[in-house]
């Protein structure tokens, strides 16, 4: 009591209020919520579902060296509250970096440069479930398991020392967070992590953000608008 006292006197909206006691019940009984959701997802996939296609970027690590990921996520929406998704994602291997400066001076580079290269390519599938949902707002916890390809390089400007592609396994949990600008797009960014199972080097946290374009609810609404000019 005391808790949601004070929570109601530093959120004075009532979402944010809402929100923050929903988010309480995740910490405080984690089972009994974590069996709810399996319950509502289990609920969900047997009501209608509509298609979506997603646009998505996440920005992470790889052997502690800053990377992109631009990836394409599509799937079907369960009662509005349940994804279900595959998804395709690369680096596109394009951020040497110098690992090593053996005999030039500071900020110049010679033959003995040594550069890295690494990069990350998978096709994954998961599901997201919207913990919270209203009218702009959604809140969600995405789950999923790829199957991939990681790069590693090292060489000079005239030698490759080591040039290697290597099996990946991303899992990745995350907190998502989605704004509806319009009817047919919305506006997304979250955190996580991704453990790679074979490859422990390319594991790491990552922050995401996306564009979700909803294109079943476009073609719903364009063949509503043809069907009326037919008809009239």
């Amino acid at each position: 009591m005391i808790i949601s006292i004070k929570l109601f006197l530093f959120f004075k909206d009532k979402k944010v209020f809402c929100l923050s006691i929903v988010l309480l019940g995740f910490i405080l009984n984690p089972n009994a919520q974590f069996k709810h959701a399996l319950d509502t997802i289990r609920y969900d996939l047997n009501k209608k579902k509509s298609f979506f296609l997603s646009l998505d970027g996440k920005r992470s690590f790889i052997n502690s060296v800053p990377q992109n990921f631009f990836g394409l996520q599509a799937g079907y929406t369960f009662n509005k509250r349940t994804n279900i998704f595959v998804g395709l994602y690369s680096t596109y291997y394009d951020r040497p970096y110098i690992l090593e400066n053996l005999t030039s001076k500071s900020g110049r580079l010679d033959s003995n440069t040594v550069f890295g290269l690494n990069g990350l390519t998978y096709f994954n599938c998961g599901m997201e479930y919207y913990f919270y949902h209203q009218k702009k707002w959604r809140l969600a916890l995405p789950i999923s398991v790829g199957i991939g390809s990681a790069l590693e390089k090292k060489y000079t400007q005239s030698n490759i020392i080591i040039d290697r592609q290597n099996f990946t396994m991303p899992v990745e949990i995350a907190f998502y967070a989605t704004y509806k600008l319009k009817w047919w797009v919305w506006l997304g960014a979250g955190v996580g992590t991704r453990v790679n199972v074979f490859a422990a080097r390319y594991s790491a946290p990552f922050y995401s953000y996306g564009v979700n374009i909803r294109f079943g609810e476009i073609y719903k609404r364009s063949l509503k608008v043809v069907t009326k000019k037919n008809l009239r």
